[in-house]
């Protein structure tokens, strides 16, 4: 059964690797003149002294780390394509776990076949997720997840203000390990009104028809979304506001739920305070499912030995809620960070996942001088799971110590430790990581 397990698992990883290899190659084949490139690698060795997460049996375990990050972007009359974000690989050296593959990766591609009227756009975002959410996360209670999607995209010019978007997209849901793989066909249309040149209003509908590949543990729906919509972008900022209905309906009777319904919002704001200060504040609620959720707040920027705990691996849609609000600032040798968050996930019928999470989180960087920069982090969460009466509590520490060795070279010495308490005793533990890595890193434009 292992064996099994582990092919299906390899196999997987190897697909969604291969469409983001395919995707960096046709990438870099057509932009030898980049407008932009930033990468980096970085491997070592790293030593957990409780890689389960386990409250009794505390197994240690030494992992080889490698990690490659990239940012590449180009851009030409008729194209515009962008590579960005991590790859990284986990090898056990005590085979505690199978080696993984992890990472948080986006490529993108638009093609103009019209100019100013008809583009098509291809789409792979590949990352990683969490698939029981009562269980802590380690490496077999994550898996990687590859959203394909593509189709084109119109623009149609009505008088001097107004205009008419639509688009149709086939997205390929793929998932490493569980059968959770879906295909979504769906398609959107706008009538789009401009107030001022940084000012528009918007009338939207869209679609989507869901469609499993295994019956009995995804069903099948159809999404439909309308609202009212403005943005607005002023010297220091930007503002947008979707307001309106969604609704979702099943294709089978497996449950006592067949449809579903409830308001559609999303507000997000951005504000540059000074000149080394910003303020972001976001706020959605929407009918979605683990697919659609990953393609809309995936962060290619997030470090590939983390997983997207706040999406959860589960073939049925559900009513989620988001609330976001940080702060950033830079002076000339240390930076901060601070962030508030909160989570509310209701499922439709599977009422055993719906749970509640909130967070805080704060950051530190110090650029010490002859070449050395400390940083450090704390991170806390609360997840509360409504329907088996569980809270858990959870706390991160991540401190850092980087040397410079050369305009490329550098050298990282990093502890995290996760602690758990839980009203649920099996499920606390303890982690102390030790991590030492080499890293080089390249800009160009």
């Amino acid at each position: 059964m292992r064996q099994t397990e582990h092919t299906r698992r390899t196999i997987g990883a190897a697909r969604s690797v291969l469409a983001i290899a395919v995707s960096g190659i046709l990438l870099a084949a057509t932009s030898a003149n980049a407008v932009e490139l930033r990468n980096s690698i970085r491997g070592g060795v790293a030593h957990s002294d409780n890689i389960g997460r386990d409250d009794t049996g505390e197994v240690s375990e030494t992992i080889l780390t490698i990690d490659g990050t990239v940012n590449l972007s180009h851009a030409t009359r008729v194209s515009e394509f962008l590579l960005q974000g991590s790859l990284g690989y986990r090898h056990y050296l005590d085979d505690t776990y199978d080696g993984n593959v992890v990472g948080n990766m986006l490529a993108a591609a638009r093609f103009t076949l019209m100019p100013e009227t008809v583009t098509w756009v291809f789409e792979n975002r590949f990352g990683t997720l969490q698939q029981n959410p009562y269980q802590s996360d380690t490496p077999d209670n994550i898996e990687n997840i590859n959203n394909f999607s593509t189709g084109p995209d119109f623009h149609f010019v009505i008088g001097n203000v107004t205009a008419l978007d639509a688009g149709a997209r086939l997205r390929v849901n793929t998932f490493e390990e569980s059968d959770l793989d879906n295909d979504v066909l769906g398609g959107n249309l706008a009538l789009v009104r401009a107030l001022s040149s940084k000012r528009n209003v918007s009338l939207n509908y869209s679609m989507d028809q869901v469609d499993y590949d295994d019956d009995i543990l995804g069903r099948d729906y159809d999404r439909q979304l309308a609202y009212v919509g403005f943005s607005s972008e002023m010297s220091r900022g930007t503002v947008s506001v979707r307001l309106g209905g969604n609704r979702v309906e099943f294709d089978d009777d497996m449950a006592t739920e067949d449809s579903a319904d409830g308001i559609y919002a999303h507000v997000e704001f951005n504000r540059q305070l000074t000149a080394r200060s910003s303020f972001t504040a976001s706020y959605d609620k929407q009918y979605s499912d683990a697919g659609n959720i990953f393609r809309e707040f995936q962060d290619p920027g997030r470090s590939p030995q983390s997983s997207n705990g706040d999406v959860v691996g589960a073939g049925e849609p559900f009513e989620g809620q988001r609330f976001r609000v940080g702060w950033n600032m830079e002076r000339a040798r240390t930076s901060w960070n601070f962030s508030v968050n909160a989570y509310n996930e209701d499922y439709v019928s599977r009422d055993i996942l719906d749970r509640n999470r909130f967070g805080l989180q704060g950051g530190v960087s110090w650029r010490l001088g002859s070449g050395w920069t400390a940083s450090g982090g704390l991170r806390f969460e609360q997840g509360q799971f409504s329907d088996a009466d569980r809270d858990d509590d959870d706390l991160y520490l991540n401190l850092g110590l980087t040397r410079r060795l050369s305009r490329t070279l550098d050298l990282n010495v990093n502890y995290q430790r996760a602690d758990r308490s839980s009203t649920e005793p099996t499920a606390e533990y303890t982690e102390n990581r030790v991590a030492v890595t080499i890293g080089y890193s390249r800009d160009r434009d």
